[in-house]
């Protein structure tokens, strides 16, 4: 069905006609891109506004070709006019690259107490991202609703199996996921950050904002700069703020999470495919999220679950994130789920390589 647009008289043809001269094009739709949500039809659709007592519409038809023929036509009661206005726009001129990596869907994972947060980051985002998911829970399965797609979720669910409904609510792009308890002072500047990352840069498979308060320090992760000092190629990225591109989410959607419904491990296992697969991870030093510290379920719980997920890798992604870990991990200290496996660790490395350790911790200094 035809949707309408809100514009009247002569803006019509003027605003009608910038839109066009903005689209978008994919090969399953077609956008308007003022401020993301001018116009939005899908391929072979047309567009009524009123225009006075006649009528304006749009025709766009996608050519096997990568062309888009737009046609504006006046129309009355009984008769089509002959097309006053005809453009033949080029996809490549358009969009330069593939738009599916251009297309950002926004996702936001919520659960109990946190509403207001979730519904003021939907509310923040939702003029930018192409489409706003929420993935809610709470005690009382009360209904939730806000700007965007409310989806309720079981409240026994945490970021595990969370992010396998972000992975099924997935339409198409770019998927960004952002956790309530985040804060930033320009969500719409994240996700158009987001955005032109993975237009500009084709072989994104991940790529997150800094944030302030994460395991994965940049110190600890970096590997090199990329293009800019703000742009760093890291081995690891949290789960706080982050995005996958379109192959990942699909590489993502094989695995269950029926074994580790905590989620740890979700970004090592995006990250092992990334980079097995020559795509980049990148962090934006440029744009920085608030967090608060702490979590609050069990580490240990986290720790077998998270195993117990890798093991659904393939023989490169596992190796692969071998070689991650081990350089996130230079001792070899890896992340036990304990503070009892951690200090097992440290004295293995104490009898294996006393000397390196000794040397490490200045102890030969005092000898």
């Amino acid at each position: 069905m035809p949707s309408e647009l809100g514009l009247q008289g002569d803006a019509l043809r003027c605003r009608f006609s910038l839109c066009l001269g903005s689209l978008d094009v994919t090969s399953r739709d077609v956008t308007g891109t003022s401020r993301g949500r001018l116009a939005r039809f899908r391929q072979s659709s047309g567009i009524v506004a009123s225009a006075g007592t006649g009528t304006l519409i749009a025709l766009v038809t996608m050519f096997p070709t990568g062309a888009v023929s737009a046609a504006i036509c006046s129309a009355d009661e009984d008769r089509f006019a002959i097309p006053a206005l005809i453009w033949l726009l080029d996809m490549k001129k358009i969009a330069g690259r593939d738009n599916a990596h251009m297309r950002v869907h926004a996702f936001i994972i919520s659960w109990k107490g946190m509403q207001r947060r979730a519904s003021d980051i939907a509310d923040a985002v939702f003029e930018f991202a192409d489409d706003v998911t929420v993935i809610y829970s709470n005690e009382e399965d009360a209904i939730e609703t806000g700007k965007g797609h409310w989806v309720q979720v079981p409240n026994e669910w945490f970021y595990g199996k969370k992010f396998e409904e972000c992975l099924r609510q997935h339409t198409s792009g770019v998927m960004l996921q952002i956790q309530a308890d985040a804060s930033s002072n320009d969500w719409g500047a994240v996700v158009e950050k987001c955005r032109e990352t993975y237009r500009s840069q084709p072989n994104v498979g991940v790529w997150a904002p800094n944030v302030d308060f994460n395991a994965w320090v940049t110190e600890r992760v970096s590997i090199r700069r990329v293009d800019s000092a703000e742009t760093v190629a890291v081995a690891n990225t949290d789960g706080v703020v982050w995005s996958v591109s379109e192959a990942v989410v699909r590489r993502l959607s094989k695995l269950s999470y029926d074994v580790n419904n905590m989620g740890w491990g979700v970004e090592w296992a995006a990250i092992a495919y990334s980079m097995a697969n020559n795509l980049l991870v990148l962090r934006d030093l440029s744009i920085t999220i608030l967090h608060p510290k702490g979590s609050g379920y069990g580490r240990q719980t986290a720790g077998v679950q998270m195993d117990a997920f890798f093991a659904q890798l393939t023989v490169q992604e596992s190796i692969q994130l071998d070689v991650l870990r081990k350089y996130c991990y230079p001792d070899g200290l890896l992340h036990n789920a304990t503070a009892k496996g951690l200090l097992r660790a440290l004295a293995k490395k104490m009898v294996r390589y006393p000397y390196s350790l000794a040397s490490k911790f200045g102890i030969l200094q005092h000898i």
